[in-house]
């Protein structure tokens, strides 16, 4: 048996819905709701900055990928993304996702869990909006606001346009602190179109900062 075959993926997938559906009870009054890995660092100020101006409603905010063929559904990037609230109830809502997600896994309903895409949480959450909404807002970084620091080949260098960092080192997040704690919050430019709304990378802040190799 894989280490981490398509069981596991569907588990992860089951956990990302039961964090939707347990956010939406246990924070009954928010706007927005975020799902992120536990191996990134956030500046959490410098996020909410930009979510703050954004639409509270019909909103997809992360770094948006193309969906697989045949279905050219957009969704964001697991390492985190954030949904506005009314977006999330009609997630938890789609039947038939809620009805494979609130059961244990078995491997009989292999096809089913594909055709929803739960072998992927995060293209799992961007199908079922492509399902359940219309006119959604889909709000897009760029790599040089959320990216990978080690490991994968969606690298990029760690500047002052970083927000989400990924795959970093226990080791860093004190150093990240002291990179990011004296630069105030203030909103990414964006730019609108049809498409959606698109956070700019600025020049002058694209100094690279280092990280120790400790």
């Amino acid at each position: 048996m894989p280490l981490f075959g398509e069981r596991q993926r569907s588990c992860l997938s089951r956990k990302t819905f039961m964090w939707l559906d347990l956010a939406l009870t246990l924070f009954d009054n928010v706007t927005f709701i975020a799902k992120g890995d536990d191996d990134m660092y956030l500046r959490v100020p410098q996020q909410l900055a930009n979510i703050r101006a954004l639409p509270t409603r019909n909103l997809y905010y992360g770094y948006n990928m193309p969906g697989r063929y045949p279905f050219q559904f957009r969704y964001s990037d697991g390492s985190i993304f954030t949904l506005s609230r009314d977006l999330v109830q009609r997630i938890v809502a789609y039947p038939p996702l809620r009805r494979l997600a609130t059961q244990t896994y078995d491997p009989g309903y292999l096809k089913h869990y594909m055709l929803l895409f739960m072998d992927h949480e995060d293209m799992m959450v961007g199908h079922t909006v492509f399902r359940v909404a219309r006119n959604v807002t889909y709000a897009t970084v760029r790599r040089c606001h959320f990216h990978n620091v080690y490991g994968r080949t969606d690298l990029s260098p760690l500047t002052l346009n970083s927000i989400m960092l990924h795959n970093i080192k226990e080791r860093h997040y004190v150093e990240l602190m002291r990179h990011f704690r004296e630069i105030p919050p203030a909103t990414t430019k964006f730019i609108e179109t049809s498409d959606g709304i698109f956070f700019e990378c600025e020049l002058h802040s694209g100094s690279p900062l280092h990280l120790s190799s400790r």
